[in-house]
């Protein structure tokens, strides 16, 4: 992430060629317990933006995985979009249909 927003700066500083930073497709995480963390739009986003998505969740009770480390708190959540484009949704699969 610093090499990335080190290069805009130094576009912006000795080229001045105006470039900003584009934080849409960086993921980020809380270090809570359960964690928290998020890559690409939230619901909230996709539906600004007009998007036709469809909502995928599932609780971490009812994943084998998680059954089988006792890590059972929480669920996942995964955003997909009809159109074969990819606005940077929070999961790059084929789309749902």
């Amino acid at each position: 992430m610093a090499g990335y927003e080190a290069g805009i700066a130094l576009t912006n500083a000795i080229l001045h060629f105006p470039r900003k930073a584009d934080y849409s497709r960086i993921g980020w995480c809380t270090y809570t317990d359960p964690e928290v963390a998020s890559i690409g739009f939230n619901e909230k986003r996709a539906r600004e933006e007009g998007l036709d998505y469809h909502v995928w969740e599932e609780a971490f009770a009812e994943n084998d995985r998680a059954l089988a480390e006792g890590e059972t708190p929480g669920k996942i959540k995964i955003l997909f979009e009809f159109r074969r484009e990819n606005p940077g949704l929070s999961d790059h699969r084929r789309p749902c249909r």
